[in-house]
């Protein structure tokens, strides 16, 4: 074999760089398998992972090594990203442009080859609206993803997934995955001869055989989303793309939806979700200061330490929520977004000032109970409220970090 590859370099004027060149050797076990082979009398070494064209492929057949070196490139680019975008403060919009052109293209390279599964887990067998997201939970993607949202959102990393997602109105980008998986598969269906054409008709007769494939994830795919292999030839390119898009947004709604009333049945994030009743972005990430965006975003999602979140983490021993009473003030009441806002006396001298700026838009504003007022602020797209409201939020949680 290698001198028939020797042969055709010579004939070509071909250089084999050997330094370069490696073994790979697949096996079921995927150890590393040694063996002798040798090129002009140079020995190629054998190796366990290989890189080719931005891919690591792995004796094992497993893409998992090749998803963890792609994980940690985008992170190495996105902490460089977060490094040069710190001090400027860029907008939000800006921000996630930035990241969906810069970081995204590293982190969904190749995603339609190893975003493959298996399709006789436990978690393909679950055919609801949580499926795709049962399948690609933990995916590289959407982990490097939500710890650049929850970056430049300033909350830290064990704030909800799904309310992050809620507040900047960001789909997971397992959508991308999927996307790519069709559309690669469009492909296929499309090419007709080659050595592309000869590998796709292998792995679709392994699939009929009962052999898990990358035609299996394919198949399992274009089944959830009710299309056929058939509708691949009566559709374009973009025609399928619009579908998919349009049928992954519309499970993830409905999955949303039902775990926003698990939400507030369940108690954890039962106060963001009596005001967040749809999927979009929130007006109060236009506000242009950071720190007023951070602090009303925490209040928000629960991000904070008062009593009625940190409660829960408690070390020694888990508090119930009637007893999660505020250490700030003498009312004996319990430390919740509510009593935060309206009730605790230490930040009367703000909120006395933060009320008469809120009346001058709304007279009525005094005459609600403090569970509309919350609602009413909370709701608010008039940008002049939003930023009166955030920076009373910023200054108290300022006053509570000082107040012992």
């Amino acid at each position: 074999c290698t001198f028939r590859i020797s042969k055709f370099c010579e004939e070509w004027c071909l250089d084999v760089n050997v330094a370069k060149t490696k073994v790979l050797i697949f096996n079921k076990t995927g150890k590393l398998i040694t063996d002798y082979f040798e090129f002009n009398g140079n020995q190629i070494e054998c190796v366990q992972h290989y890189c080719y064209l931005g891919v690591y492929f792995s004796a094992s057949g497993s893409f998992n090594y090749g998803q963890q070196e792609i994980y940690q490139k985008s992170l190495k680019a996105s902490f460089k990203l977060t490094k040069l975008i710190t001090s400027a403060e860029p907008s939000i919009n800006t921000s996630i442009h930035l990241y969906d052109h810069l970081i995204k293209p590293i982190v969904l390279y190749g995603s339609e080859i190893w975003g493959s599964f298996k399709t006789n887990t436990a978690a393909c067998r679950k055919n609801d609206d949580t499926l795709f997201e049962n399948v690609f939970s933990n995916n590289i993607a959407d982990k490097s993803h939500m710890k650049y949202l929850k970056y430049i959102l300033g909350v830290n990393k064990f704030s909800s997934n799904l309310a992050v997602l809620s507040e900047t109105g960001r789909f997971p980008l397992y959508f991308s995955i999927v996307l790519s998986i069709t559309k690669y598969l469009y492909r296929l269906e499309n090419c007709s001869s080659g050595i592309l054409h000869e590998a796709y008709s292998l792995t679709k007769s392994m699939h009929s055989n009962g052999i898990q494939t990358w035609y299996s994830s394919a198949m399992f795919i274009l089944k959830a989303l009710h299309l056929d292999i058939s509708s691949l030839r009566n559709l374009t390119l973009n025609q399928l793309s619009c579908i998919v898009k349009d049928r992954l947004i519309k499970r993830f709604k409905i999955n949303w939806h039902e775990k926003r009333e698990k939400g507030i049945k369940a108690g954890k994030l039962d106060t963001y979700f009596s005001f967040k009743t749809h999927f979009k972005a929130e007006e109060y990430l236009k506000l242009t200061k950071f720190s007023l965006r951070q602090s009303l975003c925490k209040l928000r999602i629960s991000a904070h330490t008062l009593m009625i979140e940190s409660g829960r983490y408690a070390k020694k021993q888990y508090i119930q929520r009637s007893e999660r009473i505020c250490k700030k003030c003498n009312s004996s009441n319990v430390e919740d977004e509510f009593h935060f806002l309206l009730q605790c006396s230490i930040y009367n001298e703000e909120r006395r000032k933060f009320l008469k700026h809120i009346s001058c838009f709304n007279k009525y504003f005094c005459n609600l109970t403090d569970t509309e007022k919350c609602q009413w602020l909370f709701i608010q797209e008039n940008i002049q409220i939003i930023e009166i409201f955030a920076s009373f939020v910023d200054k108290c949680f300022d006053i509570r970090k000082k107040y012992v």
